[in-house]
């Protein structure tokens, strides 16, 4: 009979947003192994995220250091990122040798945290249905969130709280702080938010000249603040809207609806997993340059609007049943189907079936202009609503109840 599992240690060495994806990961090793002593290898900004999985921890060191002190354990498990040509590391060995857990893509383009869980799978190990990383806030946790959210003069909840990540781990990942401005001003104008701004010392300068611009007491700071407070915080929004970035799957993970502005990487592979997030984008061949995502204030206003009509409460928003069809919509007939624009050279969708429905749908918003009806009338049509609004084919509007000004 095989001695039992008692000491296993992780790597987990790279940024926010990794770690977060690799939660459920951990969460599986320590439900696998619930009496073992897990320790895990992480930066220390990283550890307050992950003392619920772990029982000590290790500063960060090579693969190379990795593989030497992973022989005073039972299991080691390195989890990084690899192609494809690298899917023989996922086999199971012990007898001191490092257990590579990666994730592959393959030809199926699911979230990064289900190909990791499924490198688990591979190793014989029992693994979640869901792939989405859950982080749970302690009571203590609040506590510390509403202590500084007194110091900080920040009462009440009675208007929206708006959470605001200007920051990413590349610049090409980054919308310019000038539209977030413009997009600031406009969530004040329009929603009367409180907004929070999160981020390190890096955007500290754009956080700053963003807050400058709204009366005292409107605009909060969360700059190089622990990550578990950042959790904490994040949780008491009504949602986040960022780049695509680590703060963003954090958010997801406590639980916080999320618009998402993404550049060059793949929604697909990268976007927060949670059944709560919006992501807004273009096709990658239009986002690889310096200047970061070329969306307008515009695209990212609309995946705001999607957000709140999908995921928030009426009683907080005043429900946005105004929808209307771009007046200057373009139809091209194509060998796969029809392409779908707002305008002659807009952002495209291909429809490759069921183009009689869509037309009827688009018909019907045209002439009854309302997203409540239109669901009414078709069931089925929220993703299609979702997609086009995105896109700028359909445009949302505001109630006259959201036209006051205030």
């Amino acid at each position: 009979m095989p001695n039992p599992v008692q000491r296993v240690i992780v790597r987990r060495v790279d940024n926010l947003g990794d770690v977060v994806i690799a939660l459920p990961t951990l969460q599986a090793l320590r439900k696998n192994y619930p009496a073992a002593e897990l320790t895990l290898m992480v930066k220390d900004v990283h550890r307050p995220l992950c003392r619920e999985v772990a029982d000590s921890f290790l500063s960060p060191a090579s693969s190379e250091e990795f593989a030497e002190i992973a022989r005073g354990y039972d299991l080691a498990f390195n989890i990084e990122y690899f192609g494809p040509g690298n899917r023989m590391k996922q086999m199971f060995r012990r007898d001191g040798e490092v257990n590579q857990v990666n994730a592959v893509p393959g030809p199926r383009r699911r979230p990064m945290a289900r190909h990791l869980l499924d490198g688990l799978a591979v190793l014989g190990l029992t693994v979640p249905r869901s792939a989405e990383p859950k982080l749970r806030i302690s009571p203590e946790l609040r506590k510390q969130v509403t202590a500084w959210l007194r110091s900080n003069e920040v009462s009440g909840h009675r208007t929206p709280w708006v959470g605001i990540h200007l920051g990413s781990s590349a610049r090409e990942k980054r919308w310019p702080t000038e539209k977030f401005m413009v997009l600031s001003a406009w969530l004040r104008r329009s929603f009367d938010a409180h907004l929070f701004f999160f981020g390190t010392s890096a955007e500290a300068s754009s956080i700053s000249a963003i807050r400058n611009s709204f009366p005292a007491g409107r605009a909060a700071a969360i700059v190089d603040r622990p990550l578990d407070l950042v959790a904490g915080i994040l949780a008491r929004m009504d949602f986040l809207i960022g780049n695509d970035s680590g703060v963003g799957h954090l958010a997801s993970a406590v639980g916080t609806p999320t618009v998402s502005i993404f550049g060059p990487t793949a929604p697909a592979l990268w976007r927060p997993a949670g059944a709560q997030s919006v992501v807004v984008h273009k096709d990658r061949r239009g986002n690889m340059h310096s200047g970061g995502p070329s969306l307008s204030v515009e695209q990212v206003k609309q995946g705001v609007l999607l957000c709140i009509q999908q995921h928030l409460s009426r009683e907080r928003f005043p429900v946005l049943d105004s929808l209307r069809v771009s007046r200057a919509l373009n139809f091209t007939h194509v060998t796969d189907g029809v392409i779908v624009r707002p305008r002659k050279l807009g952002p495209a969708c291909i429809v490759t079936d069921g183009w009689r429905r869509v037309s009827q749908i688009l018909a019907f918003v045209d002439k009854h202009g309302s997203y409540r009806e239109t669901l009414e009338c078709f069931a089925d049509a929220t993703p299609l609503l979702g997609l086009f609004i995105l896109h700028g084919i359909i445009l949302q509007g505001r109630t006259s109840r959201l036209k006051t000004n205030r």
